[in-house]
């Protein structure tokens, strides 16, 4: 006669090693999410803010929705002289892409994330067509030099800016 001790134990055990991919993608989710939204929004360049405001994080499907119009009423600036980041409109534009990507829960690592931007200037902007060539605030775009930093960063490699 055989005589299992412990069947208990090494059930739980199974049941807590079943887990273990979840937490672990789920830890990668949590530190690439956030990455990849601080460094598309930061390198969007922002005159009306449209562009900025119309960053739409969503699950299952990607936001297909009418293009969002910026917000605040201020005057725009000199925007093609400042530095990114210190435009008078990023502030209130930043805060309703922050909203969007609050709104996203990891509870379930295995849905598909998306991040989409359906303001008609959002691919020149990112070729460094905007406002021209010759004054592009980001002419190596913001999308394409994110996911190479995300790359390096999950690699765990330098980031290059």
């Amino acid at each position: 006669m055989i005589e299992i001790g412990g069947l208990d134990k090494f059930l739980s055990g199974l049941a807590r090693a079943k887990l273990v991919p979840d937490e672990l993608i789920r830890m990668k989710l949590n530190y690439a999410l956030p990455f990849v939204h601080q460094e598309v929004t930061s390198k969007t360049p922002v005159w009306s803010g449209a562009a900025l405001r119309n960053w739409v994080w969503s699950t299952g499907q990607p936001y297909s929705g009418p293009a969002l119009g910026p917000l605040g009423s201020m005057a725009p600036g000199p925007t093609n002289s400042m530095p990114l980041g210190t435009e008078p409109r990023r502030p209130i534009n930043q805060a309703a892409a922050d909203a969007s990507f609050g709104q996203i829960s990891t509870r379930n690592p295995y849905q598909q994330f998306w991040l989409a931007n359906n303001d008609p200037d959002i691919v020149d902007l990112e070729y460094g067509k905007l406002p021209t060539p010759a004054r592009s605030r980001n002419p190596r775009g913001m999308v394409r030099v994110t996911v190479q930093n995300l790359i390096l960063a999950l690699e765990g490699g330098a980031k290059k800016k």
